[in-house]
C-alpha cells in the first residue's frame, strides 16, 4: 500500500472519529454524522480500506480510547447505541458488492448501497438496543416503543445524510480515482 493511501486512509478514520463528536442526544441515541462518513468511506474506497477503517475504529474505541460519542472502552458493548455502530462494518460490504452492478451510473449505485446500508445499520441498532435494553437494563419496550426510539427520530435526518454522501461522492470521484483492481488512489492535479 503507497504512503499517500496510508495517509488518505488516516484522515478518513480521523474524520471518522471526529463525526462521533458532533452530537446531539435524543433519550438513550445521539444524532451523529457518522453514518454520513461510513457511507462516504464505502462508497469511496476499495473493500479492504473501507473495513481497515471501521475496523481500525472499533479496536480503537473498545480498548479505551475515546472515539465513541460517548467516550470508550469495553463497558460500550453495553451501551443501547452500540449495535449502530456495529451495522457500520457492513456498509463497506454492501457497497462493495453493488459497485460490481451492471449499473452504469454510480450515483445509482450510491444511493442502492447507502439505503441498504442505512436499513442493515438500524437493523442492528434496533436489535441490539432491545436487547440490551431488555436483559441489560432490565426495561421490556414493545416493538411500537422501541421503533418510535430507534427510527422514527433519525429517518428523516439519516436520508438527508445518504443524499449528501451521493452528491459528495460526485466531485470526489473525480479528484480521486480508484485504480481497476480496488487498490491504489491517486489524486487529480489540477
Amino acid at each position: 500500500m503507497k504512503l499517500k493511501n496510508i495517509c488518505f486512509d488516516a484522515i478518513l478514520l480521523a474524520l471518522l472519529i471526529i463525526s462521533a463528536f458532533i452530537s446531539i442526544p435524543v433519550m438513550e441515541i445521539s444524532f451523529t454524522l457518522q453514518v454520513l462518513i461510513v457511507l462516504i468511506i464505502s462508497l469511496l474506497l476499495p473493500l479492504k480500506d473501507g473495513l481497515t477503517i471501521i475496523i481500525l475504529y472499533f479496536v480503537m474505541g473498545l480498548i479505551g480510547i475515546p472515539v465513541f460519542s460517548q467516550g470508550g472502552g469495553i463497558a460500550y458493548l453495553t451501551k443501547p447505541s452500540f449495535g449502530y455502530l456495529l451495522g457500520f462494518i457492513f456498509s463497506p460490504l454492501i457497497a462493495h458488492f453493488i459497485k460490481k452492478l451492471p449499473i452504469k451510473l454510480n450515483a445509482i449505485k450510491d444511493v442502492i448501497a447507502s439505503i441498504i446500508s442505512l436499513a442493515i445499520i438500524y437493523l442492528f441498532g434496533t436489535v441490539y438496543f432491545y436487547f440490551i435494553m431488555k436483559y441489560v437494563n432490565k426495561i421490556d419496550y414493545d416493538i411500537i416503543k422501541i421503533i418510535k426510539i430507534c427510527i422514527i427520530p433519525f429517518i428523516i435526518v439519516d436520508l438527508l445524510k445518504v443524499t449528501s454522501a451521493v452528491i459528495i461522492m460526485v466531485p470526489l470521484r473525480k479528484v480521486i480515482k480508484i485504480d481497476a483492481d480496488d487498490k491504489a488512489y491517486c489524486m487529480e492535479k489540477k
